[in-house]
């Protein structure tokens, strides 16, 4: 077999690559189709390529949490929550009802001390 020259074998790649992200695809039949390439490189191109997927979108997406810090309450008095989630390393809390928010940092502050 001859060697392929940098812009087939970039082609190739593109190509396979594109088959193979298909819903259902058989690597190994998809090999057998491009003898060019065996399995191996094809599962290797695969995993390199999520790799890269998946540290350009952890870049460009905004954190899922956003960190509040509370130093006023006497203004929390006049707010009520109704649902509170509170999820920690070993534990989760989930509460609801009329929660103001004198009663929610109440619950944080003593939280804060046993974690």
């Amino acid at each position: 077999m001859k060697k392929l020259s940098k812009r087939s074998y970039r082609k190739l790649k593109a190509r396979v690559l594109a088959e193979a992200a298909l819903p259902g695809c058989n690597i190994a039949a998809l090999s057998r189709a491009n003898p060019e390439v065996c399995r191996a490189t094809v599962y290797g191109w695969l995993r390199k390529h999520r790799q890269t997927e998946k540290s350009q979108t952890s870049i460009a997406l905004p954190p899922k949490f956003v960190e509040v810090s509370v130093t006023d309450t006497q203004d929390l008095s006049r707010h009520t929550l109704e649902k509170a989630s509170l999820t920690f390393k070993d534990f989760s809390i989930l509460m609801e009802g009329k929660l103001s928010g004198v009663k929610l940092v109440a619950i944080l502050k003593i939280l804060e001390e046993r974690c």
